[in-house]
């Protein structure tokens, strides 16, 4: 296979780049790890140039190797809440993260050949045409929008305790995030010939979503749907990265903007709550502020790596998958699962004692280690095989496959505990299919 001429100066230019970093930062343990993760995550994305392979590398860039950097280089230290981090941890961190890589390069070889027969099947629900299909998401939306509001009116999206939410509210919950399924939706009939007819509902939905999100007070709900746009219209936007890259600082205000509208216990309205952040909130500090200490999950691993590096016993926490399974009907008496975040941040010392409210973000690599210490990069091979075949689903191209990917893909990688993963991943699945599959018919025009 010949090296292609920009591949070849893209190689050259790195290296370049490296070297000046080194000279630049000094070669310390920080500056190596940060300039050779950086390179590695960049290639990956360019190899493969997949939505999954930029989220990927984007999602471990931020939350690993940045963090990592702005040390290095002495940048933002005031806003840290970690002075140094683990020599050891950032091995087994960049030993996982190339084994979940590699692992994934090869189940994807040749993924078009093999493709899902299920994503291409479908039941006729007498909804076939673009105008029909258009007004049952229009339907969904509203619903959407008035489980958002009862939501609000209860103040749940202030609750932090899962003790609090009932099975109702659960539901809700669920519902509350249905627009997502219509941005997904709409994003797929958008690339696939019906621009024109999808255009006003569109823009509705985006501006309803953006809206009722803010109305929440959920930052979670906000940021997501910059999120699906970017998935909707991948190709255009990862060719216009660096120019909507900027982009990135005005949305990190949606922290100290909700914060202060949930903070006031809605009292105050989003406009009062836009005002006071805008005036007070300083855009590059809060901005350097989210990347170096609020999303900074190699902290956290680093300190859970240095407590059980000398401790050789094993938890088996990920056999709760199975206990997960059984259903509370069938038996009453099942155990609640599940790693309590909290209270490991607070034997970590990395939670005060008195704050029961707040969890840590161990991430799918911390958490491998506090399960099964070294033996934990088994985990990365599972995670590679399974993100591997996640994009032999996009493959099929039908709009449950779009749907699908992007929820499971989204869902795993964002994933704080894989404890429970699989019966989440299960209920998760069922929905989607069941719904979807209304959808999956090829529309007549």
């Amino acid at each position: 296979m010949r090296l292609r001429v920009g591949t070849l100066y893209e190689v050259l230019t790195s290296c370049f780049l490296l070297i000046c970093c080194f000279y630049l930062l000094g070669v310390s343990k920080y500056s190596v790890f940060a300039s050779l993760m950086s390179f590695f995550l960049y290639f990956f994305y360019r190899y493969n140039q997949t939505f999954f392979s930029f989220l990927y590398a984007l999602y471990v860039f931020i939350v690993f190797t940045l963090p990592v950097f702005f040390l290095s280089a002495n940048i933002g230290v005031d806003y840290s809440t970690y002075t140094s981090y683990s020599e050891y941890a950032l091995y087994y961190i960049s030993s996982y993260v190339f084994i979940t890589v590699a692992t994934y390069q090869i189940v994807t070889f040749n993924k078009h050949k093999y493709q899902y027969r299920a994503f291409q099947m479908f039941y006729s629900c007498g909804c076939d045409t673009i105008k029909c299909r258009l007004n049952v998401l229009t339907i969904i939306l509203l619903l959407s929008v008035l489980a958002k509001y009862y939501l609000h009116s209860i103040s749940h999206f202030r609750m932090l305790d899962p003790g609090q939410v009932s099975g109702t509210v659960s539901y809700l919950k669920i519902i509350s995030q249905f627009d997502f399924l219509v941005l997904l939706s709409l994003g797929y009939y958008w690339k696939n010939g019906f621009r024109d007819i999808v255009r006003k509902y569109y823009v509705l939905t985006i501006t309803v979503s953006m809206l009722s999100a803010a109305y929440s007070g959920s930052r979670y709900l906000f940021i997501f749907i910059f999120i699906i746009l970017f998935y909707n219209h991948f190709h255009y936007f990862r060719s216009k990265f660096l120019i909507f890259s900027p982009v990135a600082v005005f949305i990190m205000m949606i922290f100290p903007i909700l914060g202060i509208y949930r903070g006031s216990g809605y009292s105050l309205g989003l406009f009062e709550s836009v005002n006071i952040a805008w005036n007070s909130v300083d855009i590059i500090s809060n901005s350097i502020a989210i990347f170096i200490d609020r999303l900074n999950y190699v902290g956290v691993v680093s300190v859970v790596v240095e407590a059980y590096k000398d401790n050789s016993s094993f938890l088996y926490g990920y056999l709760d998958n199975f206990i997960g399974l059984i259903p509370r009907l069938v038996w009453p008496e099942k155990p609640i699962i599940g790693t309590d975040l909290n209270a490991l941040g607070i034997q970590l010392g990395i939670l005060d004692g008195q704050n029961t409210n707040t969890s840590i973000g161990l991430t799918a690599i911390g958490e491998s280690y506090y399960q099964l210490r070294e033996f934990g990069l088994v985990m990365a091979i599972f995670q590679g095989v399974v993100f591997g075949l996640l994009e032999r689903v996009q493959a099929s191209k039908s709009i449950l496959s779009h749907v699908y990917y992007f929820y499971i893909v989204t869902f795993l990688l964002f994933l704080d505990s894989y404890v429970t993963f699989l019966p989440l991943l299960l209920q998760m699945s069922m929905f989607l299919f069941i719904f979807v599959y209304w959808f999956n018919k090829p529309i007549t025009r």
